[in-house]
């Protein structure tokens, strides 16, 4: 910022110190770091989860149907309970009542 100011005091170039920072160049730097935000370290640890689920293909196994009302499970996250897949958690609750 000095050195976009007083471009005559020093020799910039002898100390080979690059471009000085313009008032224009502030605006468009400011106007991507608000733009994007950090990650908090969850956030990090969730997006390396997804791309290693999205690597071994998907969700994992969701095929199949519901153990308790026999729905389809492509397409969703299943509820597990023992070595059973459910659709929803009434579904859960339901077959353990049966078992």
């Amino acid at each position: 910022r000095y050195m976009g100011r007083c471009t005559e005091q020093w020799d910039y170039k002898l100390a080979k110190i690059p471009s000085p920072l313009t008032a224009q160049m502030e605006a468009v730097v400011s106007t991507q770091s608000t733009g994007m935000r950090q990650l908090t370290p969850r956030e990090r640890c969730l997006l390396a989860a997804e791309a290693r689920l999205a690597a071994q293909g998907g969700r994992g196994s969701t095929s199949g149907k519901c153990a308790n009302c026999e729905t389809g499970l492509d397409g969703l996250v299943p509820f597990e309970r023992l070595e059973f897949k459910y659709c929803s958690v009434v579904c859960v609750r339901e077959h353990k009542d049966k078992l």
